[in-house]
């Protein structure tokens, strides 16, 4: 019995110096400085431990260790010091915020009802966030569906963080809906002469995008029309609960465009809604490119923008899955670029600022601002050999990408 008691006090001895040496690490010497410069920080912005940290005399042996900026609230993360040749820790607490307000991505300024029909315009709109999947939509004013008139209000649109954007809404109470002329307007073309006529410098290049829906391609009269490049879709998912299937016309697209000696590119119109979607679709295009080398970057095409809403992610969480499927065609040796149009760009994609663009803007004349290579600038073109459909010219300037 006295052994074991002996035994007893030495471990307990043992334990409360340990743990006593252990409170100790945390005391710093009087003479120790260590300043911390800023202690909010903003979701998902990358920081790196030193970024957060002053003036110090302190060695800090994990100064280059990433910040997790991923959720929102407060942090703390335990720093590994050196003074005096002796060891410290010092817990380090940091607070991130979400700063940014959630967007009206699609939302009318205008609507329409009959008296006595009560409506919610909050249930026809699409709008984002960079953190919330979703965010709280209301209606500030008054609106009387028992009386005609319009009703001057505001969508309130409010995030997890309070942040707040407003646009402004008129709600018309109508005794019965308007008539319209509805004679559809004739048809018009962009003709691929007039296209070289305009567009076509030392400076640019003209291309075409195909899929499928053009059907049976004579290249050489293509060819003879003064097309340069082509980019045909590879692949094709429409939600995100199908299968990513391989287009029916690329293989036959493919072949033929490299035979006549066209510059070629492809893209894949995909429905992915999180990074792992993202990646997988990378790798689709890697393996059905077999090894092929491409003239272009590998173009993601996300449009699937009228179920956004539907899928209950943040406009982060979708720009993410961008990223995946960007640094996994990298380490395979391809470039990526991010397709969208003119609005979506402005108005719903976040962080492309170091991207390759290539904008859809229908119109003679673009105004967009942002950086991009290639434009595409009709989807009603007219071209010798491609008889079936009209067909996507595309704009490429040569002073942004080596073609």
């Amino acid at each position: 019995m006295k052994r074991l008691a002996i035994i007893f006090i030495i471990v307990s001895i043992f334990l409360l110096t340990g743990c006593e040496n252990k409170r100790d690490l945390y005391i710093l010497p009087e003479d120790a400085k260590i300043e911390i410069n800023n202690k909010t920080i903003e979701v998902f912005k990358s920081y790196k431990l030193y970024d957060l940290i002053g003036n110090t005399n302190m060695e800090i042996n994990t100064k280059d260790t990433n910040i997790d900026t991923e959720t929102i609230g407060e942090h703390t993360i335990t720093l590994d010091l050196t003074y005096n040749k002796k060891k410290y820790k010092y817990d380090l607490k940091y607070i991130v915020k979400d700063l940014d307000a959630p967007r009206f991505i699609q939302a009318s300024s205008s609507r329409s009802t009959l008296l006595t029909q009560v409506i919610d315009p909050c249930e026809s709109i699409i709008t984002g966030d960079n953190y919330d999947a979703k965010p709280n939509c209301r209606i500030d004013g008054n609106i009387d569906f028992t009386t005609l008139g319009n009703y001057n209000v505001e969508y309130v649109l409010t995030d997890s963080s309070n942040n707040e954007t407003r646009k402004k809404l008129t709600i018309h109470v109508l005794d019965k809906y308007p008539t319209y002329n509805n004679t559809p307007s004739p048809k018009t073309y962009t003709y691929i002469e007039n296209v070289m006529n305009t567009y076509k410098n030392d400076s640019t290049s003209i291309g075409i995008d195909v899929s499928r829906y053009q059907g049976n391609i004579d290249w050489d009269l293509v060819k003879e029309a003064g097309i340069e490049f082509v980019i045909m879709r590879i692949g094709v998912q429409t939600s995100p609960t199908e299968t990513l299937d391989v287009d029916t016309k690329f293989v036959s697209y493919f072949e033929e465009a490299k035979k006549r000696g066209f510059k070629v590119g492809v893209y894949v119109y995909n429905t992915s809604i999180n990074r792992d979607m993202g990646v997988k679709t990378a790798q689709f295009v890697i393996d059905n490119l077999h090894g092929e080398k491409l003239d272009l970057p590998v173009v993601y095409d996300w449009e699937n923008w009228k179920h956004f809403n539907e899928y209950n992610i943040s406009l982060h969480t979708l720009k993410d899955a961008y990223n995946g499927f960007k640094e996994t065609l990298e380490k395979a040796g391809y470039e990526s670029t991010l397709y969208s149009s003119k609005y979506y760009l402005e108005n719903a994609w976040l962080d492309i600022e170091n991207d390759n663009i290539w904008l859809a803007h229908y119109t003679n004349y673009t105004d967009y601002k942002g950086d991009y290579y290639m434009w595409q600038m009709c989807s009603d073109g007219k071209i010798p050999g491609i008889t079936d459909n009209t067909v996507d010219i595309d704009i490429l300037y040569k002073n942004k990408k080596n073609i």
